[in-house]
């Protein structure tokens, strides 16, 4: 007597979903001690091979669109520009900052002295008065 067979089901492995597995977790401490260059955090993750049909297209743009498309283009570069030279004043400012308070300190720094070495021997007197009365 032979066995039914159901013709909806099939165990053919091409109708299994594929296995995806869990990132191995190396402990941080481990990491430190391989002698590997390449660490497992610094790996890049990989992206999907199969490109859709949406990224493989050509994308032709009427003449109207290319012009509004390049005039954004221009706008945001002029952005980034201003930008990077904004950064770069704040950071010239931002060190000349640096310098002068460093001067200051550097005027002060004989005053600040002698104030903390009073502070401090006041202190040293007041707790050799305090043992002295217990």
């Amino acid at each position: 007597l032979p066995i039914p067979v159901n013709p909806t089901r099939s165990t053919s492995r091409s109708s299994a979903r594929p296995n995806y597995f869990n990132p191995l977790r190396v402990p941080a401490k481990l990491q430190a001690q391989l002698p590997f260059a390449s660490k497992p955090k610094l790996d890049k993750k990989k992206g999907k091979k199969t490109e859709s049909y949406v990224t493989k297209r050509a994308v032709v743009l009427e003449p109207e669109e290319r012009k509004k498309y390049a005039l954004i283009q221009q706008v945001n570069t002029l952005r980034r520009e201003k930008n990077a030279i904004r950064v770069a004043k704040q950071k010239e400012r931002s060190k000349e900052n640096l310098k002068r308070k460093a001067r200051e300190e550097a005027k002060f720094a004989d005053v600040h002295k002698a104030e903390k070495k009073a502070k401090y021997r006041a202190a040293g007197k007041e707790a050799a008065y305090r043992a002295s009365k217990a």
